[in-house]
């Protein structure tokens, strides 16, 4: 479970840094990206600072993003 998880958030990672805006990039601390994260299973989007929607705020922070706003994302 534990390298599925790591695999998880190394894709996630990948993904968020995939995209063609430097802005996007930036936001993104990889100094911030945990292994290993105990989420709750809550239900509440938030929109990434790469526009990426995260389930909710602990899988955002757990991801490495640096900032967010409420809501999934346009």
């Amino acid at each position: 479970m534990k390298k599925i998880l790591i695999l998880f958030f190394v894709m996630l990672g990948l993904l968020a840094c995939d995209d063609d805006d430097n802005d996007s990039r930036s936001c993104i601390d990889p100094s911030k990206i945990k292994d290993v994260v105990a989420c709750p299973q809550v239900v509440d989007p938030v929109c990434g600072c790469n526009h990426q929607t995260y389930q909710n705020e602990c899988i955002a922070e757990g991801s490495g993003v640096t900032s967010w706003t409420k809501g999934a994302c346009p």
